[in-house]
């Protein structure tokens, strides 16, 4: 039943674990209040591992993001996985957002949808969209997605999606798309633009722990063993909780450990260049294929946009 499991949430051993992330008691009342409305409201969590349910708490109380809330800042799904329920932590649209701007880099972050009758134009190399969207009448269906994110220091960058390539991210990379509970089924359109949101915000100068914990976490299953709580510090229930379940979901697709390197590698030194001042277009041009493309790219061709690209020293680090 939903009342001990409720119990459990509300016991000395998870109230002390909560108090030390949370620090004072007037935040660990409320985050116990929306603990406890999330289960109330999600009844299937009674089926789900303590575990599971104790790791995505904890992931919630350590970015500060309430779980789901009309807010949709972070959600707790319960999953069916080989016979097993487990309580999946995904971060909603508004909790991408405000992980976002506790870096301080960011000034304004847009996302909106474009409709069939909507007025929508792109220019990568001139870094401009135009959209202007139908007014005083019905603008027809949503045919794609759009974010942008601008620094305090005016630089900015946008992407576009369509929504068959939403579609298609979500139904490869969500393991929890399939549940009922799941905010894809009840909030498409905010997760279609967290999917935008946090493609463009992968090469965004910006620096914030919280932000790269919490896309570490981004629809897993964050297993603390309850057992193993006692005597433990909070950092290292948090290191344990930071973990994903998997390194990599591009493991699951086929990806090799040299790809993925290859592929972290590029990230980071694309996103060294960006904070460089090097124009997105610019550097896309240098190595030979859009950001898009990187994903589906090789192991050879990644290496090669590297060199292209000048990303790595002569010696080849």
């Amino acid at each position: 039943m939903s009342e001990g499991l409720i119990a459990f949430v509300n016991g000395d051993v998870m109230k002390r674990e909560f108090k030390k992330v949370l620090g004072s008691e007037k935040m660990l009342s409320r985050f116990l209040r929306l603990a406890t409305s999330t289960i109330n409201q999600t009844p299937r969590l009674k089926d789900c591992s303590q575990e599971s349910i104790v790791g995505a708490l904890l992931k919630s109380a350590q970015l500060n993001l309430e779980p789901n809330t009309i807010l949709g800042e972070c959600y707790l799904i319960p999953r069916q996985n080989k016979g097993k329920w487990e309580a999946n932590f995904e971060v909603g649209y508004k909790g991408l957002m405000k992980l976002a701007y506790r870096s301080g880099d960011i000034k304004l972050i847009q996302a909106y949808e474009v409709h069939e009758g909507d007025k929508f134009d792109v220019d990568y190399g001139e870094n401009k969209v135009v959209h202007k969207p139908l007014l005083g009448g019905n603008g027809g269906e949503i045919i794609a997605y759009w974010a942008r994110y601008t620094l305090k220091d005016g630089t900015s960058d946008f992407k576009v999606w369509n929504k068959a390539d939403i579609e298609k991210h979500r139904n490869q990379y969500s393991k929890s798309a399939s549940s009922d509970y799941s905010p894809w089924n009840t909030a498409f359109d905010q997760m279609a633009k967290k999917t935008v949101i946090k493609d463009v915000l992968r090469y965004a100068p910006i620096s914030v722990e919280d932000y790269a914990h919490a896309m570490a976490s981004d629809q897993t299953v964050i297993d603390v063993s309850v057992k193993e709580q006692e005597g433990m510090s909070t950092s290292d229930l948090f290191k344990i909780a930071s973990q994903p379940e998997e390194p990599r979901q591009l493991v699951e697709s086929g990806k090799s450990q040299e790809w993925i390197k290859a592929f972290d590698t590029l990230q980071a030194k694309i996103a060294e260049r960006i904070g460089d001042g090097t124009p997105p277009a610019e550097l896309e041009a240098q190595m030979g294929m859009s950001f898009n493309d990187c994903e589906s790219a090789s192991v050879e061709k990644l290496k090669q946009a590297l060199k292209d690209a000048s990303l790595i020293r002569k010696n080849g680090k």
